[in-house]
């Protein structure tokens, strides 16, 4: 039975999408990516809002740079099971690096945006930190 936290409507429930180890997702209210549950008596909880920007603020998304921060990573993992073609974990149980372009911009954003350390850091081709937002 799926314990979903964001209070979903039935035809949100039938939109959840399920990664690996049994992690299960969905857009919410307000574009809130949701975790959800998949054992009894464990509720999902919001992780993190992913496209917060306004339309007139958005522009294509291109990121050319991708720094983990191994102190600050736990190995929680999500960001692999969001993004598995450009994160794995290492010997330690650190999230690595393996492929730039494994992954569309967006995945890697909500990958980052998952990390509940926020040990994930991206950046633009001009330099400029597109997250964590600052």
């Amino acid at each position: 039975m799926l314990h979903i936290a964001c209070g979903a409507s039935r035809a949100q429930e039938e939109k959840i999408s399920r990664f690996r180890y049994g992690i299960y997702f969905y857009r919410g209210p307000f574009n809130i990516l949701c975790l959800v549950s998949g054992r009894d008596g464990v509720d999902g909880r919001h992780i993190f809002t992913h496209n917060h920007r306004t339309m007139a603020e958005q522009k294509p998304l291109v990121i050319s740079k991708i720094v983990v921060d191994r102190d600050l990573c736990i190995g929680a993992a999500t960001c692999v099971t969001i993004a598995p073609g450009t994160f794995q974990m290492d010997d330690e149980n650190k999230a690595i690096l393996v492929d730039l372009h494994g992954n569309d911009a967006e995945t890697i954003l909500m990958a980052a945006e998952s990390c509940p350390t926020k040990a994930i850091f991206l950046y633009d081709d001009t330099g400029a930190q597109i997250y964590p937002y600052t």
